[in-house]
């Protein structure tokens, strides 16, 4: 298997693959499908699973599964491991512990800034701008966009040639944080729809080209 793994990995490049959100063949450990990025990252995220989890537990959520078959693998190479004493016992020193001058709460901020698409408020004045405050009479935020989101969604893809799943993910995280902020629709539809539209088009496109939905975020 793990040889298999390594040939794939030789014939495409990982800038090749594209995640498969229903599929079954691997497994769901860190966001967005990380497990399908790579072949080596297939194995990665596998090992984490059975590490981080009981073999009980692993065996009752990935039942039916494609990716329980390589769970299964993992957990025989490893007790057939731990039959047997480690080939290095020592080696040279990397670095102190000591030493380090950097802070958790450095590395954390750092770790933030990089995939701040992922936090809750990283759409919140953005959300603000196009809405504004919720008055009596008016629609939801949330609502409007639900309402409009397969047409939304459409647009999004003719524009920029994105799969449907990309874009209705955005879309989704959008209207889930348009409501916790109860945002409302003050201005003319139409001016919404178009102020939205270009907003999430700006965004997948940016996506497209950096791999990030904003280019440079500052926390």
């Amino acid at each position: 298997m793990a040889r298999g793994l390594r040939r794939s990995a030789d014939r495409l490049p990982p800038e090749l693959y594209r995640e498969q959100p229903y599929s079954k063949a691997y497994v769901r450990y860190l966001p967005d499908y990380y497990a399908q990025s790579h072949p080596d990252e297939d194995f990665a995220e596998t090992f984490a699973v059975w590490l981080a989890q009981p073999r009980e537990q692993w065996q009752k959520e990935y039942t039916g599964w494609k990716a329980l078959e390589k769970l299964e693998y993992v957990d025989k190479i490893m007790r057939s491991a731990a039959k047997k004493p480690p080939k290095a016992r020592g080696g040279p020193l990397l670095a102190e512990a000591s030493k380090s001058k950097k802070t958790l709460g450095k590395h954390y901020a750092w770790k933030r800034t990089l995939w701040s698409s992922n936090y809750p408020d990283f759409y919140d004045a953005d959300l603000r701008k196009i809405f504004g405050e919720i008055t009596p009479g008016d629609e939801t935020a949330a609502r409007f966009m639900r309402r409009y989101r397969r047409s939304i969604t459409q647009a999004i893809m003719n524009w920029t040639g994105e799969r449907k799943y990309t874009a209705d993910r955005l879309t989704t995280k959008l209207i889930n944080r348009a409501e916790a902020l109860n945002l409302g629709t003050p201005r003319d539809e139409s001016a919404l729809l178009i102020d939205i539209g270009s907003y999430l088009t700006a965004l997948v496109s940016n996506y497209i080209h950096t791999g990030r939905f904003k280019e440079k975020v500052k926390r």
